[in-house]
Formats: structure tokens, sequence, C-alpha cells
């Protein structure tokens, strides 16, 4: 949900559709804290996207599935929950993928998929990325 600053007034919401219950935690939503500059708003949602939405009306300018285009399986022990919270470091928008295990195995689903990428913050594509710890998630 964004609001005004000043006022407080409700401005736009976006939604999603919950993944499917082994890896989406039950009963909540979208769990990363926004990163805002110059107009737009950099979030993940709780289906494990890195979105760039338009800070006025919540558009998306453009996205990045991590499950379909990195391979990130959102697990854990406790739930999956992509919770990660982007940060914008010049021209780079780096965050964690929530790359975990499989909560019935307690194992790593894709250890070779990327903890931490770090992606162009105008067109969204992967500029780096990082597999650690691996297995030993």
């Amino acid at each position: 949900m964004c609001f005004d600053a000043k006022t407080g007034k409700f401005l736009w919401q976006n939604t999603y559709d919950k993944l499917e219950e082994a890896i989406d935690a039950s009963k909540c939503g979208i769990a990363s804290t926004p990163a805002v500059e110059n107009g737009k708003v950099y979030y993940v949602s709780n289906r494990c996207e890195l979105i760039c939405a338009d800070a006025a009306n919540g558009k998306a300018l453009w996205s990045l599935d991590m499950i379909k285009d990195l391979g990130v399986y959102p697990g854990g022990l406790a739930g999956g929950l992509a919770n990660c919270s982007p940060l914008i470091l010049e021209n780079l928008v780096i965050t964690g993928t929530s790359n975990g295990v499989d909560q019935a195995t307690g194992m790593a689903k894709n250890p070779k998929a990327p903890s931490l990428i770090a992606v162009d913050k105008a067109t969204g594509k992967v500029v780096w990325q990082d597999a650690s710890p691996g297995n030993d998630i």
C-alpha cells in the first residue's frame, strides 16, 4: 500500500496471488520493505519477484521473477517467504533472493541459485549474482 507522506491519504496498492503453499508462507503478504528513489519503488513480492514500480500509481515498470529466471526456491524450515529488502546503490538494486531449503527435507532445494543479486535499476537485468552459501543454506 502507498500513502501520501504528508496527509496519510491512501494512494494505491498492489496485490499478488499466493504461490503454492509449500513455498509461500500462509497468511503472509509482501514481507519486504521497499526502497524508494526518484519516483520509483523497488520491492520483492510474496511471489519472489523483484519489482520496480512507479511511485505515483504503482504500475510495474519492470519485474524480475527470481523463481523462473534464476531458479530461486524461497523455502525455509518455518515455511517459505520472500522477505528481501532491496538496497539502491548508484545504478544498482541489490537484494537477497530468499533462496532456501525444502521444508520437507531441510535440504537446499537449489543450492546453485543465487542468494544475493544486483540488477540494473533502470532495466531489471541481472548485473551480478552470488550463490553463497550453496548447500550450507
